[in-house]
């Protein structure tokens, strides 16, 4: 904690501030509920909202019918967000028709990496383009309860994803991340509707920063000195819910928003290795549990963790549990990339002789009937008893792409609530449910085997994966 102070923002909260929501189905009925009860704000940051999601987009709505005070803004990945435009739907011409609706209280905006600018975006394949750096952050506020998770807004994660969904209960948490979200709509495009494309994507005069399609340079400098007041520490500056001596439960804010800074200034990276060399050194010998849904861990948070004497537990997903799983084209090899991944990673256990448990999570296979995906993404650590008294929740997946390319979000928390620590417990507990663990018999069957080209796709595009 006095390593965080130091590092980044922080939040006291009480009891019952915190809560966890455990299955996809939940997380959207909670949305939709909050949606519906919201009076003063409604923000969404999201990589992209499913094109199908017209039941979402009428909840917002009629929200916005029903209060009139109420103001909604959104940010997505551009690229991702009109990915499948002009062929068919996509997350801008869903969202556009509430902008032409209620022009002044509906704002959508598109985060646009300047990676992918000048010649590189006039010639690269736009399948190629997202690999670039996308908006990768989920936070969802409403009023002053803000859920943080890993899930974007579509079918697959409101029914058969499994991710992690924590909802709090706080107006000043709420307010540090509609902070976050309009500070990074003044840098993005501005979605605006057309008779003649459905959608316009145009660049405001009004942003905070010059076109980053055209002039990423300066872009960077502009963003670098906008974020730089929400990244570090400022307990001082912001209102708490309680009071320092009442708090239970401590959050600190962490990013990495590597692609738009022109100086490391973000504190998701420090923050991590800085948990990692705590389970490692700590003289309590913690219990540690980590996963991600695409398991490609950045190896200055994985190595301090092959010395820790606690026992540790690896979460990953299953080939049959990945998104990828039986994709066509190129993406056809993600599934198996992560696969050899997982069994370097496996390796790297054995020959550190690290108290580790690797266990794979399945849950039927998918894309076919009852069959699920595994997006979740944490980190937990104990302080020498059963529970967790520290979690990592959020959007970074805690590899090299999320530390360099994309733009993430997460909270660090920490409890001393023996009931949120038990929650804590429970969530783990659940998600290996579903976990077989990892062995040398397990990743020789024949169904492990990973073909000579993915594993030379696996070495090539590690970095972005």
């Amino acid at each position: 904690m006095r390593y965080l102070d130091n590092l980044a923002p922080k939040f006291f909260l009480g009891k019952g501030q915190v809560e966890i929501i455990s299955l996809p189905v939940d997380f959207y009925e909670t949305l939709k509920q909050k949606i519906s009860t919201a009076k003063r704000r409604i923000f969404l940051s999201t990589l992209y909202i499913g094109p199908s999601q017209h039941e979402l987009v009428n909840c917002l709505r009629d929200a916005l019918l029903k209060n009139r005070d109420l103001q909604v803004t959104i940010l997505i990945d551009a690229l991702r967000g009109t990915r499948e435009h002009p062929k068919g739907p996509c997350s801008a011409s869903l969202l556009v028709p509430l902008v032409r609706e209620f022009p002044d209280r509906v704002a959508v905006r598109l985060y646009h990496t300047p990676n992918l600018s000048g010649l590189s975006k006039k010639f690269m394949p736009r399948l190629l383009w997202e690999g670039k750096g996308v908006q990768h952050q989920k936070a969802y506020g409403f009023d002053d309860t803000v859920i943080l998770s890993g899930a974007n807004l579509s079918t697959a994660y409101f029914t058969i994803r499994q991710d992690r969904y924590y909802m709090f209960h706080s107006a000043a948490l709420t307010d540090y991340y509609l902070d976050m979200q309009k500070t990074l709509m003044d840098l993005s495009f501005d979605c605006q509707p057309s008779n003649e494309n459905v959608f316009n994507v145009v660049w405001p005069d009004t942003n905070i920063a010059p076109n980053p399609v055209y002039d990423a340079a300066n872009y960077k400098a502009a963003a670098t000195l906008a974020m730089a007041r929400l990244l570090g520490p400022r307990s001082h500056t912001h209102h708490q819910d309680v009071r320092p001596s009442e708090a239970i439960t401590v959050v600190y804010p962490i990013s990495q928003l590597t692609p738009i800074l022109d100086q490391q200034i973000s504190t998701e990276h420090p923050a991590i290795v800085a948990i990692s060399n705590y389970i490692a050194n700590s003289p309590v010998n913690p219990n540690w549990w980590l996963t991600a849904g695409y398991f490609n861990v950045h190896s200055d948070y994985s190595s301090p963790l092959f010395k820790a004497k606690g026992q540790g537990t690896v979460i990953v997903a299953a080939p049959e549990a990945n998104g990828f799983f039986g994709a066509r084209g190129p993406a056809g090899y993600i599934a198996g990339a992560y696969l050899q991944l997982t069994k370097k990673f496996y390796n790297l256990i054995k020959k550190n002789n690290s108290p580790i448990d690797m266990l794979e999570w399945r849950n039927g296979t998918v894309h076919e009937e009852g069959g699920w995906s595994y997006h979740a993404k944490g980190i937990w650590a104990t302080a020498g008893d059963e529970n967790p008294v520290l979690t990592l929740i959020g959007s970074s997946n805690y590899t090299m792409r999320s530390h360099s390319l994309d733009l993430e979000s997460n909270v660090v928390l920490m409890t001393s609530d023996p009931e949120l620590q038990r929650s804590m417990r429970a969530e783990v507990d659940k998600l290996t449910k579903h976990c077989t663990l990892v062995t040398d018999e397990h990743l020789q069957q024949e169904e492990r085997a990973v073909p000579a080209s993915t594993r030379v796709v696996a070495y090539l595009c590690g970095n972005h994966l």
